[in-house]
């Protein structure tokens, strides 16, 4: 420890480095890797839910969004679905998004997480991170 005009500093060897997070996340136990990049909505948006399960066969479930962002969408649903299990998403937009019409997007994405709801419900949670691709559909198509 050394003083430099009255004001007490520690010299180490480590260099810091201004880290391109905010404050308040780097104070968070959360581990970099999964922490959301993005701000998510809570909007119970209504979407298909279309993927394989570990067997081979496919799947089609009706659900609602319970949150989405940028990067990815977090719903419940009942099939067996795995971390890495590919799937496609057709989101029901509201009309006030899209100027009165009806309008689906389309997104691809890879389960990234799952969560238990409980010992007594079938359904679990899936977060799901989003590809790049993505396109709008009129609904009903």
């Amino acid at each position: 420890m050394r003083k430099e005009q009255g004001v007490s500093t520690m010299k180490t060897s480590a260099v810091t480095k201004k880290s391109p997070t905010p404050s308040h996340a780097r104070r968070s136990r959360v581990p970099a890797a999964t922490r959301r990049r993005e701000w998510r909505f809570f909007l119970p948006l209504t979407a298909v839910i279309e993927g394989l399960r570990p067997d081979g066969t496919k799947f089609r479930v009706k659900a609602k969004l319970d949150n989405i962002s940028a990067g990815g969408a977090y719903f419940m649903i009942s099939p067996d679905v795995t971390v890495g299990s590919k799937c496609k998403l057709l989101i029901e937009l509201p009309k006030s998004a899209t100027g009165g019409r009806k309008v689906r997007l389309q997104v691809g994405g890879k389960a990234i997480r799952l969560q238990r709801t409980g010992a007594k419900s079938s359904k679990k949670g899936v977060a799901v991170r989003f590809g790049r691709d993505f396109s709008f559909l009129p609904a009903g198509k």
